[in-house]
């Protein structure tokens, strides 16, 4: 389990909650099942409020209010107490300035790369 740290990642313009990122971007993404080999799992999909490009203290704290209650109800356990992390997708600069401001929080186990169902309610 990490120790309340995030991990930041990059942009990705629409994926739901329950398709797996295992790609930078979404032309490489595929939605699976969950029985199916995955790796990450969407837990929240959001939009952050229009303005300037945030500097990454004000995204990190916007993944902070959205990400984690998102993980708890998700997986059914605290992030602070869970063996499982986050990983992120935000908006890159360029398309900041294109109007994207499209978050993707994906929740993923550090140790297992292949999961084969799904970690939604797992309590880990």
């Amino acid at each position: 389990m990490a120790a309340g740290l995030y991990t930041a990642s990059p942009v990705v313009s629409s994926v739901a909650v329950g398709e797996d990122p295992a790609a930078d971007e979404v032309g490489d993404m595929t939605a699976r099942l969950c029985t199916d080999e995955h790796e990450f799992e969407v837990i929240f999909v959001g939009s952050m409020p229009d303005g300037e490009n945030p500097a990454d203290d004000e995204s990190a704290a916007f993944m902070a209010d959205n990400c984690g209650p998102a993980f708890d109800a998700y997986v059914g356990t605290a992030y602070e107490e869970s063996e499982l992390d986050i990983y992120w997708f935000f908006p890159t600069r360029e398309g900041w300035g294109e109007g994207d401001r499209s978050i993707q929080c994906t929740a993923y186990h550090p140790r297992i790369h292949r999961l084969t169902e799904s970690i939604k309610g797992s309590n880990q």
